[in-house]
């Protein structure tokens, strides 16, 4: 659940396109504290039960294409730093 935490915190669109309840902050880039707005580890495994499943299969075919590396997500040319 960390590492899914993780990429919620690493991909701003994904947290508000699975509707979770976005936390204001008008000095972020995107209008919300990312990281106060994505549940933590217990609360994911609660949320996840909640979300509609082309939200589940859009997560989980993310994760299976996306290469992962040394706890990073990697771009085509190598891991990329968090």
């Amino acid at each position: 659940m960390s590492d899914l935490r993780a990429y919620l915190i690493a991909h701003p669109a994904l947290v508000y396109w699975l509707s979770f309840a976005r936390v204001p902050d008008p000095t972020a880039p995107h209008g919300f504290a990312v990281a106060a707005s994505v549940p933590t580890r217990r609360q994911l495994g609660t949320v996840l039960h909640t979300l509609p499943n082309p939200a589940l299969q859009f997560l989980l075919t993310s994760f299976k294409t996306g290469r992962y590396c040394a706890g990073r997500f990697a771009a085509a040319d190598g891991c990329v730093p968090r």
